[in-house]
């Protein structure tokens, strides 16, 4: 950051209010396609992804959902390595 600034980002700052939810949305989706396109055969452009969701809402609805609730580092890896190539998105978020 700039000299002055803080050196870590203030998610509760007055200023962040009005975009702190889409900003962490943001985040927990890229997480979540992140995980599960590179440790598994789920990402957001696989084969996978279109076969179980009819449009981008869905599609951003479930990576996002998998970004909050899965656990970071080995944990989580382990969690995605052990899905099921022909798990529904339902079991996927149950898995967690």
């Amino acid at each position: 950051n700039s000299p002055g600034q803080p050196l870590v980002d203030q998610f509760d700052a007055p200023e962040l209010a009005p975009v702190r939810d889409l900003f962490l949305d943001g985040a927990h989706f890229l997480y979540g396609h992140t995980m599960l396109g590179r440790y598994g055969t789920f990402g957001y452009t696989s084969d996978w992804a279109g076969g179980h969701f009819d449009t981008r809402r869905a599609a951003n609805t479930f990576y996002t959902a998998v970004g909050r609730s899965l656990p970071p580092g080995t944990r989580g890896i382990e969690i995605v390595k052990s899905l099921s190539p022909d798990s529904s998105p339902q079991e996927i978020l149950a898995a967690l």
